[in-house]
C-alpha cells in the first residue's frame, strides 16, 4: 500500500477519490490549493500524488515540478477537465507518469496506483529500469492483418474523414486511434479521448459538450467539453454503441453543423475535430433493433478499419510478448519455448489487453527470472487452447463463457479482480455475465 496525496479544488471529488483510495488500504492525504498541496509535499511525504492540473488557487504543474525535484521524487498523475495538447506534453516533459482527462473513474485511478507500485516492486526487486520500446507507436504489425490494418491507416492519416474503429474489447482500438492522430497534419494539437460507456448517462452531454455555470446543481464554474478540447485535433469517441439515443441526436447535429453548444449555454461555438469512433458492438444489428440511429451510423462510418482479435494475429504473439516485458524491466528471451507455444495456442479473449495484464503478471512472479511453462500455467488457468480436441465444436459465446468462469474460479468468486484477469472492466464483466446467463 502507498501514501497518497490528492490535491483537488472540487470538494465532492477529492472525498469520493479519498474514500476509495482509503478502503483499497492506502494512507491518504488531501488538499484543496496549492499551497496546502506543497506543503503536504513536504509533511506527509507521499509516494504518489493525484493534483489537478488547474486549481482555483494555483497550478498542478508546480506541484508536479515541486515533487519531481525531490531526491525521492513520488509518481504524479495529473488530472484536468481542459485537455490541450501543450498541457499534455508539458506535463509528460515535466515528468507526468499518467495524464487523464475529466471525468475519470476511480477505478482508473486505482489501477493506476496499482501499475505505479508494481512496477516500483518489480524494480526493486530486480534493479531493472523499465525500456520504451515499440514500434509505430506500439502498435506490433508482424501479421498480414495487421499490416493490411497499417497501410489502411497510413491511406487516411493526411485526411480529415471520419473514422470508425471496429474490433472486440481489448483489441488495441484506441492505439491505433492514437497512432493515426501522432502521424497526422493534427499532431501539434490534442487527442482527446471519451470513453463513452465509462460516463453515466446524465454527465456525458457535459463531458462531450461541456457545461455552462449555474447549468445544472453543482456546476459551480464554466467547463469545457471534450469537442472544445479537441479543437483542430482529434477527438476519439469510444464505446460509441453506449451511447443513447438522445445523445445521438446531438452528436449529429455537431456532426453535421461543426458547432457545439454548451449543456445550460445559447452560444454555438465553432469546432474543428477529426473524429475517430471506436465500438465492440454490431451497429447493424443496433439499427435494426432501433437502438443505434442510422443516419449517425453513417455520418461515423466513412472509413471503417477492423482491428483483429489477438487469436487471428497470433504471429503478432511473440513480438507483444517480448514488448510488453520489455515495459516491465525484462530482457528480451526470457520466456521458454513451451511457454511461448502456449502464449501461442492460447485463444486470448480478452485480446492484447489480457496478453498485457498476463505479462505483467508474469513479470512480476518471475522477480527476473525465466518465464516458464509451469508458471504459465500457474497464472492461465485451465484454459481453452487452439489444439483442444474440442474447441472446433465450441462457439465464441461458450468459449467466453468458459474463460469468464474459470477466471472466477481463479479469483474465488471476485468479479473485479476476475475482470482484471481477463483484461476487461468491471463494468463489461457485469454486462457480459448478464448477456451470457452466468449467475
Amino acid at each position: 500500500m502507498a501514501k497518497i496525496l490528492i490535491v483537488e479544488d472540487d470538494a465532492p471529488l477529492r472525498k469520493m477519490a479519498s474514500a476509495y483510495l482509503g478502503d483499497e488500504g492506502h494512507e491518504v492525504s488531501v488538499a484543496a490549493d496549492e499551497d496546502s498541496g506543497l506543503a503536504a509535499l513536504n509533511s506527509f511525504a507521499p509516494e504518489i500524488v493525484i493534483t489537478d492540473l488547474m486549481l482555483e488557487s494555483g497550478s498542478g504543474i508546480n506541484i508536479l515540478k515541486e515533487a519531481r525535484a525531490k531526491p525521492e521524487p513520488p509518481e504524479v498523475i495529473l488530472v484536468t477537465a481542459h485537455a490541450t495538447s501543450h498541457t499534455a506534453a508539458q506535463a509528460m516533459q515535466e515528468g507526468a507518469y499518467e495524464y487523464l482527462t475529466k471525468p475519470y473513474s476511480l477505478e482508473e485511478i486505482g489501477n493506476i496506483v496499482k501499475r505505479i507500485l508494481d512496477r516500483r516492486e518489480l524494480v526493486g526487486r530486480t534493479g531493472a529500469v523499465a525500456q520504451p520500446v515499440g514500434d509505430r507507436g506500439g502498435i506490433i504489425a508482424d501479421s498480414a492483418k495487421m499490416q493490411h490494418v497499417l497501410e489502411l491507416t497510413d491511406d487516411v492519416i493526411s485526411s480529415t474523414t471520419s473514422i470508425l474503429l471496429r474490433g472486440e474489447s481489448g483489441t488495441g482500438k484506441e492505439i491505433v486511434a492514437r497512432y493515426i492522430h501522432a502521424n497526422s497534419p493534427r499532431k501539434d494539437h490534442a487527442f482527446v479521448a471519451v470513453n463513452c460507456g465509462a460516463i453515466p448517462e446524465s454527465l456525458l452531454a457535459s463531458a462531450l459538450f461541456g457545461h455552462e455555470q449555474g447549468a445544472f446543481t453543482g456546476a459551480n464554474s464554466r467547463k469545457i467539453g471534450a469537442f472544445e478540447g479537441a479543437d483542430q485535433g482529434t477527438l476519439l469517441l469510444d464505446e460509441i454503441g453506449d451511447v443513447s439515443l438522445s445523445t445521438q441526436v446531438h452528436l449529429l447535429r455537431v456532426l453535421e453543423t461543426r458547432e457545439i453548444t454548451r449543456v445550460g449555454g445559447n452560444e454555438s461555438i465553432p469546432i474543428d475535430v477529426r473524429l475517430i469512433a471506436a465500438t465492440h458492438q454490431n451497429l447493424e444489428a443496433m439499427i435494426r433493433s432501433k437502438s443505434f440511429r442510422e443516419d449517425l451510423y453513417y455520418r461515423l462510418n466513412v472509413y471503417p478499419i477492423t482491428i483483429p482479435p489477438l487469436r487471428e494475429r497470433r504471429d503478432d504473439i511473440p513480438a507483444l510478448t517480448d514488448f510488453f516485458l520489455r515495459q516491465w524491466g525484462s530482457d528480451a528471451g526470457r520466456v521458454e519455448e513451451n511457454a511461448m507455444r502456449m502464449l501461442m495456442e492460447y485463444t486470448w479473449p480478452g485480446n492484447v489487453r489480457e496478453l498485457r495484464n498476463v505479462s505483467e503478471n508474469l513479470m512480476i512472479r518471475a522477480k527476473g527470472g525465466m518465464i516458464t511453462l509451469d508458471l504459465l500455467r500457474s497464472v492461465l488457468p485451465e484454459s481453452p487452447l487452439q489444439s483442444t480436441d474440442n474447441q472446433g465444436q465450441e462457439t465464441l459465446h461458450e468459449l467466453e463463457s468458459r474463460r469468464i468462469c474459470e477466471a472466477l474460479e481463479a479469483t474465488n468468486g471476485n468479479k473485479t479482480e476476475a475482470a482484471r484477469l481477463l483484461g476487461i472492466s468491471r463494468r463489461r464483466m457485469y454486462s457480459r455475465l448478464k448477456i451470457l446467463g452466468i449467475q
